[in-house]
């Protein structure tokens, strides 16, 4: 790995079409007040998937950016992630000249980090064709909800022009049942993967599945 000079406290240049983050490593904790960069610079989309996640929760936390190398362009997050609920069986597709991941942690409660493995992947295959670029699967679980945006929870309002996608794994056979808060319901016989994708509205605000 070559470090590079910028605003985070380690900044990590990756450049293999695939490889493994694992923060701090070795069974140890990271550090407290950590802020850590890693830049995935293989051109393209990449997927991410996470087989260990195990941080301070809604405390400490991972950005996903996409099409940056600067941690301030908050603009650019496509994922804010802070508890393990929210990577379980999941896997984050991103498209742009560089994919950014930034870890931070406080000063309170230090854990034994993440695990993640990236891959790039052909640009086909990405599921959601002319749409937002960022795109989350979902697999493994056989219902669940899915919010419009990072602060739903909290009461936050989503920001002006948001697009964001999701897709969810099923077999061939099974009926996939999504409902908005005014219960329009959008039944599918799915394929592998059965894709939808939200725009900014004032009635969308969560889709359960």
């Amino acid at each position: 790995f070559e470090h590079i000079s910028g605003p985070c406290t380690n900044q990590v240049r990756l450049e293999k079409f695939s490889g493994i983050i694992d923060h701090p490593g070795a069974g140890k904790n990271y550090s407290a007040d950590s802020d850590v960069c890693w830049l995935i610079e293989i051109e393209g989309s990449v997927a991410i998937r996470f087989t260990k996640f195990d941080l301070e929760n809604n405390y400490d936390w991972i950005k996903i950016y996409e099409d940056t190398t600067l941690p301030e362009s908050e603009s650019k997050v496509r994922f804010h992630l802070s508890n393990v609920e929210q990577v379980a069986n999941s896997e984050f597709w991103l498209t742009g000249r560089v994919v950014l991941i930034r870890f931070k942690s406080d000063t309170s409660v230090q854990k034994t980090g993440f695990r993640l493995m990236y891959r790039k992947i052909p640009f086909y295959t990405l599921p959601v064709a002319g749409g937002p670029s960022a795109v989350e699967i979902i697999s493994g679980a056989s219902a669940g909800v899915v919010h419009s945006h990072a602060g739903f929870e909290k009461g936050k309002n989503y920001s002006h022009n948001v697009q964001q996608a999701w897709s969810i794994r099923a077999q061939p056979s099974q009926l996939i049942r999504v409902t908005s808060l005014d219960e329009i319901v959008m039944p599918f016989l799915s394929r592998s993967v059965w894709s939808f994708s939200l725009r900014s509205c004032k009635n969308v605000t969560d889709l359960h599945y």
